[in-house]
């Protein structure tokens, strides 16, 4: 209506009217006698019977807002919308405004006025905030999100950004052995590390306001075992004497090697797969190197691989190759020269037990017996420097 709040003593600017919880008005300092109009208080902005409803909407991304704003008294009252406290051209005139398509935030404002009222007035306008949450966003950086590796290798780092209305992220799921690492100056989240087991790990962005929601990659982490082939028992790199037969070699297979194959293996030498197990054996007639290389594999992981040395030497040997070895001769009478020959690794020779009177000779790989014996005995021609 039109009637006035009257005071009737002096007041000071610091004591104030309210209605409910809304200041009316604050003491002009006039005196007695001081008023103010309810039409002038409500355009001044010292009561606001204007309200908005919903009062504090928001949007994820983009869109549009209803709002239906109500006056007190409702009588009589008409309204119109702007996009600015004061001044400015009027958005609607009806009591509900659908905004169009917004993108950012934006504040909209609705007065009422009474035109039939005496005097006339508007209120003040009441304020009401669009808010528009920008969605969070989340992408792959660099890295791959799904990576396949072989056992005791690491993965590519994998980076993912996050932005929008995301202020952070959660990782869930992250197989042993590979960690996450959040750096929130660039945004960014890092997956590294060496897989002890496959899993899919999942990376949601945190802190986007509603109505958005959390935005989620994954990323799918395949560990394949390596192959590998270890010896079990034997000797990996036997040292025979020729017609010597070597220890039984065994190797065992294992991680994703199915089978193995074998090459350069020394003639003499064979080798049988029983499971997972392979056996090296057999008389060499020569030496050699050979390796056992596995099969079966599963990408990325590649073969693996142990090689043997089997060295085979030659024995000493010693033959008669000419003369008599064993001379009967008479007294004075000198024995027939005698020759023998070595070889194979021998190196040398030593003779032991000679019967006095008689001598050795080494030429090359030969050693001749001569003389004239004075008295009868056994000798012994032992080779040496065999390996």
């Amino acid at each position: 209506g039109t009637g006035s709040l009257i005071g009737t003593s002096n007041c000071t600017a610091s004591q104030r009217l309210y209605i409910g919880s809304d200041l009316i008005a604050t003491c002009n300092g006039n005196g007695p006698g001081a008023d103010v109009s309810f039409s002038v208080l409500v355009t001044a902005g010292g009561y606001n019977p204007v309200s908005v409803t919903p009062a504090s909407p928001s949007v994820c991304g983009s869109g549009s807002f209803s709002f239906t704003a109500t006056a007190s008294p409702s009588s009589g009252a008409s309204f119109n919308w702007y996009n600015v406290p004061i001044g400015g051209t009027s958005l609607n005139n009806t009591a509900t405004y659908t905004t169009p398509s917004i993108s950012t935030t934006t504040t909209y404002y609705v007065a009422a006025t009474y035109a039939s009222a005496s005097p006339a007035y508007t209120t003040v306008r009441r304020a009401v905030t669009a808010t528009v949450n920008p969605l969070p966003t989340l992408v792959l950086s660099s890295g791959t999100a799904s990576q396949t590796v072989c056992s005791t290798s690491n993965i590519v780092n994998t980076v993912y950004t996050w932005g929008g209305g995301a202020t952070n992220v959660n990782v869930t799921g992250l197989p042993a052995g590979l960690s996450s690492t959040i750096d929130t100056s660039t945004k960014t989240v890092t997956i590294s590390g060496t897989p002890t087991a496959s899993g899919t790990y999942t990376i949601t962005t945190t802190g986007q306001g509603a109505p958005c929601t959390a935005v989620a990659l994954s990323g799918t982490i395949t560990r394949n075992l390596a192959s590998t082939i270890v010896l079990t028992s034997g000797t990996q790199n036997p040292t025979v004497c020729q017609g010597t037969a070597i220890p039984s070699t065994v190797y065992t297979f294992g991680g994703s090697a199915t089978g193995v194959t074998v090459s350069g293996l020394p003639a003499g030498l064979t080798s049988a797969i029983s499971g997972s197990t392979i056996t090296i054996s057999g008389t060499p007639t020569a030496s050699g190197t050979y390796t056992i290389t596995t099969t079966g594999h599963t990408a990325p992981c590649t073969a693996a691989t142990i090689s043997g040395i089997v060295t085979r030497n030659l024995t000493s040997t010693i033959v008669f190759t000419s003369g008599t070895q064993n001379p009967t001769v008479c007294q004075g009478t000198a024995i027939p020269s005698t020759v023998y020959t070595f070889g194979g690794s021998a190196t040398g020779v030593t003779v032991s037990g000679l019967p006095a009177g008689l001598t050795s000779t080494i030429s090359g790989s030969a050693i001749t017996i001569s003389g004239t014996p004075t008295a009868s005995g056994t000798y012994t021609i032992t080779t040496t420097g065999h390996t």
